[in-house]
């Protein structure tokens, strides 16, 4: 495990390197599609996607993820397939980054990050 200290500007930045991003993104998504069909399910995501944004899934929390994910399809799924493709992905992942980013603000922050993270 590695810590390592984050502020707004630097996951602003991280985010407006498109390279980088878009690199993150699609190795955030190949890890998650499982079966390489180029779409996320509920059960994919459910399944993994708390992981990498280390929600943890106890038995008193498992309602709220649940509705955090159906929240999550609301909203990333424009075309209410019951997917989620790699460009929703994309979209929900920068809002997600973007949020976190205003959330820190300038104090920097310590996060741990596990292997390939």
């Amino acid at each position: 495990m590695i810590v390592a200290m984050v502020n707004s500007s630097m996951v602003l930045g991280f985010i407006q390197d498109t390279k980088k991003f878009n690199n993150c993104i699609n190795e955030c998504f190949e890890m998650l599609d499982i079966d390489g069909n180029a779409m996320l399910s509920r059960e994919l995501l459910y399944g993994r996607l708390h992981k990498l944004l280390s929600l943890e899934n106890n038995t008193n929390q498992e309602e709220e993820i649940y509705n955090l994910y159906e929240v999550i399809f609301k909203r990333f799924d424009k075309d209410e397939k019951g997917l989620i493709d790699r460009m929703e992905f994309e979209s929900l992942i920068r809002e997600l980054m973007l949020t976190m980013a205003r959330g820190i603000g300038d104090l920097p922050v310590l996060v741990a990050l596990e292997e390939h993270s």
